[in-house]
């Protein structure tokens, strides 16, 4: 979602971190769309930890839900939160748009554009 940044001290890959999806509006949560963990999801919707590149690592199929399949409203912002328990490590806003040529008019960098059907791949360190 950024270039690699730099950064200092050791990955620590025995964490249990989660990235929620969530609607998000007037600076708050509004509606989960879906969790992930290392036990919640299948196949690569799970966090798994990449020992070679020191970070955790879930695909995002914004095509499935909590509750199934679904259509994510292009109208809303959602939020990708990265927590380890109740702290917040760090997050990042998706913007859904129908198609490829409206992701040039998305964002200005505040906002990640994405394809409403595609897959995410979020990665992370901790």
């Amino acid at each position: 979602m950024v270039s690699a940044p730099s950064y200092h001290g050791a990955f620590d890959d025995a964490l249990d971190p989660t990235v929620q999806v969530c609607e998000w509006d007037d600076g708050s949560c509004k509606t989960v769309v879906t969790p992930f963990t290392k036990s919640i999801g299948h196949g690569s919707e799970v966090v798994r930890v990449d020992a070679a590149k020191d970070q955790y690592m879930v695909n995002w199929e914004t095509k499935n839900c909590m509750t199934g399949g679904c259509t994510l409203d292009p109208a809303k912002t959602y939020r990708l939160i990265m927590l380890v328990g109740e702290i917040e490590w760090g997050h990042a806003d998706v913007s859904m748009v129908s198609n490829g040529s409206q992701v040039k008019g998305i964002g200005g960098g505040e906002s990640i554009a994405l394809v409403n059907g595609r897959t995410l791949p979020v990665r992370f360190r901790i």
